[in-house]
């Protein structure tokens, strides 16, 4: 057998400090198998040693080596390793009955180390190969007919209500094209009621393999309860689907992921079994029995937001097939149990969505959320058990001022999803990949929370229509002041601004997933004018480029475990509902800044000031999006265009792209790159698909020399730009203040002020000024008129008095403002 062999090596940095104790260092942790050719195989199996060395001044030992699926098997020594001595682990993948073409095999290695890999003592070897040559054919074991057409009759009580309701949309777009699935499906299943290339032994924590079963039995189930299905009511059909439910009740396989055991495996059976319950033959009572049973097994009264939520679920469903008023009741109270103001997890008072601790998740778990609150009301509808007014209204609330706020078209802000950024497709724009799931939660609304239908059909236009993402948007800045977070929409275009204050978590990482977003909440910026600029360009990312963040110069870093806080004590933002300003003072990864944005009608300015490192050198990312048309830039009186390429520019005027102006303020050092840059989603993400992807990206990055120790930026950014005259016009509208002390903007158009003090100083207009006596952020209106109104914002997030002066025209007044958790408090200064 010949099998070419080459090695890729992923270059993951481990906490720069020094580690007391056993450590581990791989030799390599991913290696590939190359083109494995199932005719000369002939049944036998491929493995890779993977070296390693205690580097440690303890004795190291591996307790357990977990793989991705039964095809892969793991060999090691128990017995414990001295430091300095080196060991191996084998890994074997064989691929007899195995239905991929390319594979990526995962196992978790977990030892006593101190270092990290995924986490504290877990590291992850990965191998990969072409699974080339043909595979022995199977040969159906059980015959497949037609149906007729035949499903159980309603009984038209509460419960068939409900489950008609819940079928009715599973049944939704049922095409030809999954009779033809189901057709696979019987052709593969062995006797019995299981299939081959599934390991039913497999624990692992991602990816975990047994799940296929329940989702193939659930494709057959469709099939069968459907009308336009030609096997609806197929009885041989029917028999195949209960030995496979047999099947599964004895094999009872788990996986080492509570989630897979609680929510994933059982929602689906209780979708396999609502199915069943329209099903012309119904399966035994002992079998259903032990099927209900399982799914019993899940609490939702020890769990939180949307997690309690799925779990609550399920056992609503249960309920309703035992036709169980105290269930159903409990159930529905437990679905809806979330919906509340906390300041755990679940929406927060500012309509922001938290999960996992204090980490902004209004993508991600904020779907699932949304998705699985909108269902349940939706199913729940005129009964007994529906969503009361009071929890309808705080829903309905969150979506329209929290939840549905984060997307540009079909298009989510990727600073909000979490780990799931790693994930291909995350984006989900709907110019190029429709966005159902969000218009499924409008549609739902739209029938249960029928005051605010306008709201959400204008929504599902913006989602659902090509060119139409500014369909309806409103103007509005809005601080997001328990996440750290600030969005500000405008027809034009979306800008939002993510960090991490010692009040919140940092975007995790966590099963394999997120591995290199350490910079994730360290100021990332993201400006999306039609949605889909950040569409998928994730897999092809230098993450140590993220838009808005000032960050250390070095390819790859390890992102935050679970439950990481940030490290910052001064961020937060200052709103008025129509501009604001947003202020983060960076004190982490080695190095200092002091860095602002400022959002005003049309455009966005940032400033960054005192930033210091002494031994690394450091940029500020503008942007980092995909290409989409010649780079302009503008040197001196010369203006040039480029396609592809990179250059270096020494105080530009201007760089357009895309219609989005950059506007350097200051003199700086720019690099501009526009090029085809590669990677592979595996890299971030163990679970993702391994192939090479290539795609042109635009890259613009600010400099800052090794050893800065005062080093600042500060530019405009300006959507729908399509001329000079409008960069001109920019430049001229605005004034600013730059320093670690204050950073601040004034704008001629609006007369309005932004001030973010980091301590106690003066800001001065003209011959105005106001004075605060610690830091504080102010937005200051009406400054070309005698009627002053000043927002003011205790970005330190205590409950303390703030001691504003202001000077205006001749009179002068001294105003004592009290905070609280970085709220706004205003006051106005009328006819001085």
């Amino acid at each position: 057998m010949k099998i070419n062999l080459y090695i890729l090596v992923l270059l993951l940095s481990i906490n720069s400090h020094f580690v007391m104790g056993q450590t581990i260092e791989f030799e390599k942790n991913v290696y590939e198998l190359g083109d494995i050719d199932l005719a000369e195989l002939n049944d036998s199996v491929v493995y890779y040693d993977f070296k390693f060395k205690n580097s440690g001044d303890a004795p190291l030992q591996i307790k357990n080596v977990l793989s991705s699926c039964g095809c892969l098997a793991s060999e090691w020594s128990k017995e414990s390793y001295a430091p300095g001595s080196t060991g191996n682990i084998r890994l074997s993948y064989r691929p007899f009955q195995r239905k991929e073409k390319r594979v990526t095999l995962l196992a978790e290695v977990y030892t006593n180390s101190k270092n990290f890999g995924t986490h504290k003592g877990v590291h992850n070897l990965r191998i990969s190969a072409n699974i080339i040559g043909e595979r022995s054919t199977l040969k159906p074991q059980y015959t497949l007919e037609c149906g007729d057409k035949k499903t159980t009759l309603l009984q038209n009580d509460i419960y068939d209500t409900i489950l008609g309701r819940i079928i009715t949309k599973m049944q939704k777009g049922y095409t030809q094209s999954q009779d033809k699935k189901v057709e696979k499906l019987v052709a593969t299943i062995r006797l019995g009621g299981y299939w081959e290339h599934i390991d039913y032994k497999c624990s692992f924590r991602t990816n975990w393999e047994p799940i296929e079963h329940l989702s193939n039995v659930g494709q057959m189930a469709l099939a069968y309860v459907t009308p336009s299905s030609i096997y609806c009511g197929s009885s041989s059909l029917f028999g195949v689907i209960n030995d496979a439910l047999n099947y599964w009740n004895q094999a009872n396989p788990r996986s080492n992921n509570w989630w897979y055991n609680q929510i994933g495996g059982s929602q689906t059976l209780a979708d396999v079994l609502v199915l069943l319950s329209r099903g012309k033959n119904q399966i035994g009572d002992d079998l259903f029995n032990d099927l209900c049973y399982k799914l019993k097994q899940s609490n939702p009264f020890k769990w939180t937001g949307a997690n309690k939520l799925d779990i609550a679920k399920h056992h609503l469903y249960r309920g309703c097939l035992l036709k169980n008023d105290s269930i159903v009741k409990k159930t529905a109270q437990q679905s809806f149990y979330p919906i509340r103001i906390t300041r755990k997890e679940g929406i927060q008072e500012d309509m922001s969505y938290q999960q996992h601790g204090e980490q902004l998740y209004l993508g991600g778990y904020g779907i699932v959320f949304s998705a699985g609150i909108s269902e349940v009301a939706y199913f729940l509808r005129e009964t007994p058990y529906a969503l009361k007014k009071e929890q309808l209204d705080i829903f309905s609330r969150f979506l329209r001022e929290g939840f549905l706020q984060v997307f540009r078209g079909g298009a989510i802000d990727w600073s909000v999803t979490g780990r799931g950024i790693s994930r291909e497709g995350i984006v989900m724009n709907q110019k190029i990949i429709p966005n159902p799931g969000v218009v499924g939660i409008i549609d739902r609304m739209v029938v249960v929370d029928t005051v605010y239908k306008d709201f959400y059909l204008k929504a599902r236009e913006r989602f659902s229509t090509r060119d139409k993402e500014d369909y309806g948007v409103e103007k509005q800045n809005i601080s997001f002041w328990c996440s750290d977070y600030m969005i500000h929409n405008r027809t034009a275009f979306q800008a939002t601004v993510r960090t991490a204050s010692t009040r919140c978590r940092k975007t995790e990482s966590g099963n394999g997933e997120n591995l290199l977003g350490a910079f994730l909440s360290d100021g990332a910026f993201t400006i999306r004018q039609r949605g889909d600029e950040y569409l998928d360009v994730f897999s092809v990312w230098e993450w140590d480029k993220i838009p808005g963040v000032t960050s250390i110069k070095q390819e790859k870093t390890l992102a935050a475990i679970w439950g990481a806080k940030g490290r910052s004590q001064l961020t937060a933002g200052v709103s008025n509902g129509v501009i604001g300003g947003y202020a983060y003072k960076h004190d982490d990864h080695g190095f200092k800044a002091t860095k602002s944005w400022f959002f005003l009608d049309d455009m966005v300015v940032a400033l960054g000031a005192g930033i210091s490192a002494d031994t690394q050198a450091l940029h500020t990312t503008l942007e980092q999006s995909h290409l989409r048309s010649k780079v302009e830039y503008k040197m001196g009186k010369q203006v040039k265009e480029i396609n592809m390429g990179k250059v270096t520019l020494a105080n530009p005027a201007y760089i357009l792209h895309n219609n989005m102006a950059y506007v350097p303020l200051e003199g700086g050092e720019l690099q501009l790159k526009a090029s085809n840059q590669k990677g592979n989603w595996v890299e971030i993400n163990y679970n993702e698909r391994n192939e090479a992807i290539e795609m042109p990206v635009f890259n613009l990055i600010w400099e800052h020399p090794k050893g800065t120790k005062k080093a600042t930026y500060s530019y405009i950014q300006l959507p729908a730009c399509h001329d000079i005259k409008q960069i001109n016009r920019a430049k001229k509208m605005i004034s600013f203040i730059n320093n670690p002390a204050l950073q601040a903007v004034y704008c001629q158009k609006s007369g309005c002020a932004i001030a973010l003090f980091y301590k106690k100083g003066k800001y001065s207009i003209g011959k105005s000024y106001f004075s605060v006596d610690k830091p504080a952020l102010l937005l200051i209106e009406g400054l070309q008129n005698n009627q002053l109104k000043i927002e003011v914002v205790n970005p330190m997030g205590d409950s303390s008095e703030i001691g504003v002066e202001v000077q205006h025209i001749k009179d002068k007044i001294f105003k004592r403002v009290a905070t609280s958790d970085l709220k706004s408090s205003s006051f106005c200064v009328e006819n001085l």
